[in-house]
């Protein structure tokens, strides 16, 4: 039922609008295996379609974010550690080298 349908004078006062359902569990009573998550001490919210998906969208764009801020932390770290160890490295293939062409092996990578 719509009020502003009714006033307007609309052939119809019936107005579609689109929710979601969503049930908020306690956490430890919560169950992956039962499709309405709990049975009993739960709370059942309706809110507009539109709410949730801007609320959702927000949710994933802040996850992203953060996920990447983890990233480039991570990168900027083994990147220092790189730098300092770029010698280490042509050391390294050079007795990678030694071992595996003059350890009797007929010269084949094993």
């Amino acid at each position: 039922w719509s009020d502003e349908l009714a006033a307007e004078n609309y052939a119809s006062v019936l107005k579609t609008e689109r929710f979601v359902v969503l049930r908020l569990c306690p956490r430890d009573s919560c169950s992956n295996y039962n499709q309405y998550g709990c049975l009993e001490q739960f709370g059942d919210y309706l809110i507009p379609m539109e709410s949730y998906l801007q609320i959702m969208a927000e949710t994933f764009f802040t996850q992203y974010q953060e996920y990447c801020e983890t990233c480039y932390q991570c990168m900027a770290s083994y990147n220092n550690n790189n730098d300092n160890n770029q010698n280490d490295d042509a050391a390294a293939a050079a007795n990678d080298d030694a071992y595996y062409y003059n350890n009797n092996n007929g010269g084949r990578r094993l």
